[in-house]
């Protein structure tokens, strides 16, 4: 273990200096990150002056960026760090080498040493950044691209991590809301095998060889008992094989689109998840209006959040007109895809010249009814999924008392 220089920021912005023991320079940096600080200078206290550079990008770097997932809690921290740096007056490159150490996932880090080596080149960061498309995004790279026009490159990622931040909220409360109903339907189905697993086959003995004279409820029940119960372990070896499928498919981006276009067409689902995707659209445009992006390129690049293609295509098309000279307002009110509501925030903006805060206020507006609708739907779901589960449960038991009856029908002859 060696030890370590280190000056660092911590949460309040004021700058500490110490010394810290670890197995390497990458694993300082971290271990600097989990007490809440933020590295400026990382050296062994052995070569106090020397900085100790990355070593070059292996080969395979490229395919550790562009087939890993990154997680967006992890790419909000590395904005954020890389703003507090350069609000630190660091230079870029020396962030940047920092945050290669540091970076809490191995795309960012793969990422990360691209970008310093691109820095180096002399190209500058949007450009840098649009080489990893896949990772940053469109909205991410206009923004910074925005920040380095005005020299407020520190700024730019600071609104970016804001927007992050509130995007990723937005998810993160709809699928906490989804947690009771998705235990409540797991618990359903493992009751559901238990009954079928263990108490339907104590009525095996009773029925005998009954076979077609049973009640043919009696009997698909029974059926479906002897197929869990006959072989115990291909069941479950199945039953896992597909839990692992389906966790597969899960994590493949065409997969989710496509059942989240499926999901669309449900009457009380479709509309929440359209009023969901308009408050992610509109969050991202007002974020890049506000950041200096022009209207055009916000709508083109905000427009891509939408998953349906058709409202991808609609706002192509608002994007033609308000180039053609239209003004935005007038092109949204012959559309009945946002409520008046949020046209006429964006008249008034239009108006006043604040069309970005305008969009931001009407991103408020929808993330509050989207949150309320979806407590509203899950009200209803969990006692709809608690009275399936029931009229499941009661079918299995009604059906072995119509086999019973049957029993004692036939012993009576």
């Amino acid at each position: 273990m060696s030890e370590f220089i280190y000056r660092a920021i911590d949460a309040r912005g004021g700058v500490q200096t110490g010394k810290i023991q670890a197995y390497g320079l990458a694993a300082a940096a971290r271990q600097l990150r989990t007490q809440g600080l933020t590295p400026l200078e990382l050296q062994p206290a052995e070569a106090v002056g020397v900085v100790e550079d990355l070593p070059p990008a292996a080969s395979w770097t490229r395919w550790r960026v562009t087939h890993r997932r990154v997680r967006a809690r992890d790419l909000s921290t590395w904005t954020s760090e890389l703003s507090t740096m350069l609000r630190a007056g660091l230079p870029l490159d020396r962030c940047l080498r920092l945050l290669a150490l540091m970076a809490p996932a191995a795309p960012l880090q793969s990422a990360t040493e691209m970008l310093l080596s691109d820095i180096k080149a002399g190209q500058p960061l949007s450009r840098a950044l649009a080489r990893h498309p896949e990772l940053f995004g469109e909205f991410f790279i206009n923004l910074v691209r925005a920040g380095e026009a005005t020299g407020q490159l520190a700024e730019a990622l600071e609104r970016i991590r804001e927007h992050q931040e509130r995007v990723r909220e937005l998810r993160e409360k709809a699928w906490t809301a989804a947690t009771y109903p998705v235990i409540l339907a797991a618990i359903s189905v493992i009751s559901l095998v238990v009954m079928l697993v263990y108490v339907v086959p104590q009525f095996r003995g009773l029925f005998g060889d009954l076979g077609d004279r049973l009640p043919l409820a009696t009997q698909w029940v029974m059926s479906v008992s002897d197929a869990l119960t006959r072989n115990p372990w291909l069941t479950t070896v199945s039953i896992v094989c597909v839990l692992l499928f389906i966790l597969i498919l899960a994590r493949q981006q065409s997969v989710r689109r496509r059942v989240v276009q499926a999901l669309h067409r449900w009457p009380v689902v479709g509309s929440l998840l359209t009023r969901y995707q308009q408050a992610v659209f509109v969050r991202t445009l007002g974020a890049m209006l506000n950041n200096g992006v022009g209207l055009v390129t916000a709508l083109k690049i905000a427009g891509d959040t939408f998953v349906l293609p058709e409202f991808k295509k609609y706002i192509e098309d608002i994007a033609v007109e308000v180039k053609n000279g239209r003004r935005l307002a007038d092109v949204m009110q012959r559309q009945v895809f946002f409520e008046p509501l949020v046209v006429n925030l964006v008249k008034v903006g239009e108006e006043t010249g604040r069309l970005g805060p305008m969009w931001s206020e009407a991103a408020s507006i929808i993330e509050r009814e989207v949150q309320q609708r979806l407590q509203r739907l899950l009200a209803l779901l969990e006692p709809a999924l608690i009275l399936v589960l029931g009229a499941l449960i009661a079918g299995i038991i009604l059906s072995i008392l119509m086999g019973i009856l049957a029993v004692n029908d036939l012993a009576a002859v």
